[in-house]
């Protein structure tokens, strides 16, 4: 009985090792197509491969899903969901990803972190004014506007003349001489002579002088104003020079991790260790990080060019650094509220010199005549005054009170309107300067974020989990968030430099 039951055993183990055996030749058979098909799913992560899904910790928790990345071309991508957190820390992580989970050979060195290039240390806010205000000086030189403002000058300084004058106007001289001999020849003879000049109207010398004097205080606060202007185009076009920089170095930082990346890649391919198809990977985005290159630094160029047109110095960036505005009352009074204010006064003096001038300037003169009678052989001397007095008529003088009353209305009406512009101005300025603070924190908070998501890939990778692709992605994100706090950055400076310009205060 016990010789069945062995034979019976026997036969029982034949047919196991039977199933076993068909089971691993059809395993066998499989396995090339099973490793055809996972190299299809991760030949070409940059066409949008599905979420990678992190493997579960040594300690036993439910493995963690990672969203796939963002475009890699987007300007501002969204932020991604971090692997891990509220969860494992990084320590704990297995990072598992469609191309097996069996490492690729050692790639620490195409994993290292990126280089960073760093920012120009920016001057101190009051050596960034002196250099500001050598700018705008150069700039003013430049300018065409404020040039002409010396001829006006001179204009204006010759009617202040001619209003404190003794005399409105040049004297004039006349002569005359009367005779018959034409006609009928009586020996009747008559000449005269006359010296005269115009005189001032009662109080019309004082209005004169003072219409002049608000007229000059009018035309230098106006060449203050275009100063402001001219400062406001120079401090828009250095941060417009700013900008552009921290692009180019964002852009320079990109190429030269992705020529290391390519680099590493290539002799790793030459000794076997990595395939051609992520050689080629590196090659694209070392491409386009040329392409992005030439394009960043051609806008800097041009900033360049438009702030050397502009001012014919060269920027220097790190004088983006203006000091806070002072407080309101330490404040000065803004030059276009000025301007606005001379040109009211300007235009009551006008319109109380219309009211003075009712007539035409009275003339008075010295008179010398020479006359002889008819038939008579002795010529006669006399010296007289003369006097011409114009009427004052309302035809001459309504037009004139109009014109100066309605000078004077819109000057006053300019005034309104430029108070509530600069008050709107300025409010607005202080909300884009608090905008402006808010987007440089949450873009200094955005590429920390990115900056530990591209750690975490890069580790992954460095252990053969990760497609090359998705750390390419994930690098070129961090490189994105890093420019976009830099921009941000500028974006602050620049808004403080915007609001001294709506308060009117020069560098």
């Amino acid at each position: 009985m016990s010789a069945g039951c062995g034979r019976q055993q026997g036969a029982d183990d034949a047919r196991r090792r039977g199933r076993f055996l068909k089971a691993w030749l059809l395993g066998l058979a499989l396995l090339p197509l099973l490793d055809e098909g996972v190299r299809a799913q991760s030949a070409s992560p940059l066409l949008g491969p599905g979420p990678t899904t992190l493997g579960a910790p040594r300690g036993g928790r439910s493995p963690v899903a990672v969203p796939p990345l963002p475009s890699a071309g987007s300007r501002l991508a969204p932020l991604q969901p971090l692997p891990g957190t509220g969860g494992p820390s990084l320590t704990e992580l297995d990072v598992t990803s469609q191309a097996g989970t069996q490492p690729r050979g050692n790639r620490a060195t195409a994993a290292r972190a990126p280089a960073r290039v760093a920012a120009p240390r920016l001057l101190e806010p009051a050596e960034a004014v002196r250099v500001l205000q050598a700018a705008v000086e150069a700039a003013v030189s430049r300018n065409a506007g404020l040039q002409g403002a010396a001829a006006r000058k001179a204009l204006i300084a010759a009617k202040q003349r001619s209003a404190g004058a003794f005399l409105p106007g040049a004297p004039t001289f006349g002569a005359a001489y009367v005779t018959d001999q034409v006609i009928r020849n009586r020996n009747a003879r008559d000449a005269e002579l006359s010296l005269g000049t115009q005189i001032w109207l009662p109080g019309e010398g004082t209005a004169s002088v003072r219409a002049a004097d608000a007229d000059m205080s009018r035309l230098e606060a106006e060449g203050v104003r275009q100063v402001l202007e001219v400062a406001g185009q120079v401090r828009e076009a250095l941060a417009a020079v700013a900008a552009a920089e921290a692009d180019q170095r964002a852009s320079q930082a990109r190429l030269r991790d992705a020529r290391a990346l390519e680099a590493d890649l290539a002799r790793r391919v030459r000794g076997r260790d990595a395939a051609e198809a992520e050689l080629l990977v590196a090659q694209a985005d070392r491409i386009e990080a040329e392409a992005t290159l030439s394009e960043r630094t051609a806008t800097l160029e041009a900033s360049r060019v438009d702030y050397r047109t502009l001012t014919g110095l060269d920027p220097m960036t790190t004088a983006l650094n203006e000091p806070a505005a002072p407080a309101a009352q330490a404040r000065p009074l803004d030059p276009r509220i000025i301007e606005a204010q001379r040109a009211v006064e300007v235009a009551r003096a006008n319109r109380d010199l219309a009211g003075i001038q009712t007539r035409d300037s009275p003339e008075v003169g010295l008179v010398g005549r020479r006359t002889r009678d008819i038939g008579g052989n002795v010529y006669d001397h006399s010296l007289g005054l003369q006097v011409r007095i114009p009427f004052a008529t309302e035809t001459r003088n309504a037009p004139r009170r109009a014109a100066a009353e309605v000078e004077y209305t819109d000057a006053v009406a300019a005034l309104a309107k430029v108070e509530r512009e600069l008050g709107g101005g300025e409010s607005r300025a202080r909300i884009e300067m608090a905008s402006a603070l808010a987007a440089r924190d949450l873009a200094t908070k955005r590429a920390a974020v990115f900056e530990r998501q591209r750690a975490l890939f890069e580790r992954s990778f460095a252990e053969g989990n990760t497609a090359l692709a998705d750390l390419i992605r994930a690098r070129t994100l961090a490189f994105q968030a890093d420019a976009a706090r830099e921009r941000a950055d500028v974006g602050a400076r620049q808004a403080r430099g915007r609001l001294n310009q709506a308060l009117g205060l020069m560098p």
